[in-house]
Parts: C-alpha cells; structure tokens; sequence
C-alpha cells in the first residue's frame, strides 16, 4: 500500500524586498511553520510581543524560546527566523524565534 501526504505551502506576496519575509511549508511537527525576516511594528511587553515579518504577524508567550538573544532582542530592524503554529487568524504564534 502506499502511503501518501499532503503539503499545504503558503507564500507572501511582497512589493520591494526590503517588507519582503518567506513562509516555508509546515515541516514534521503539526501546524509548524516558519517565517524569516526583518522585525517591523512591535508592540507589547515581554513576553508578551506581537511584531511583523513582513506581512506575517508574529506574537510570541511564556513558552516562546529564544535562541541568540532574549524577548528584549526583539526590536524593530533585527533580522529573525521564527517558527510557531498559524492560528485561526492568521498569527503565527511563536514556538521558537532565532536572532540572525
């Protein structure tokens, strides 16, 4: 028998590649996905912080680890990769951000 599984991929549109992020295709874990770029529009207290990736909307929780840097680390112009779930309204809810 073979066994088959199906990929969802989703993508950004960008206008200039300086607002420009990418979303990669949900990897082994359920829901995970990943978005790379730079921090835009924060807001919140940690760790507690909403942000952008481009068009993405990141928010991150107590359970948020961060590699390279802190919930401080995030400030407006840093170049991050994020990993987290999509959530009903389209935020991607941070498991995981990486300071590049």
């Amino acid at each position: 028998m073979e066994r088959t599984r199906k990929l969802g991929i989703a993508g950004l549109l960008c206008a200039t590649v300086a607002t420009c992020a990418s979303l990669a295709a949900p990897d082994a874990r359920a829901g995970a996905n990943k978005v790379e770029g730079t921090v835009a529009e924060v807001s919140g207290k940690c760790p507690a912080v909403r942000f952008k990736v481009g068009a993405q909307v990141v928010a991150t929780t107590t359970s948020t680890k961060f590699d390279d840097g802190t919930c401080a680390n995030v400030q407006n112009g840093r170049r991050v990769e994020v990993e987290g779930a999509l959530q009903g309204d389209g935020t991607l809810l941070a498991h995981e951000v990486d300071f590049e």
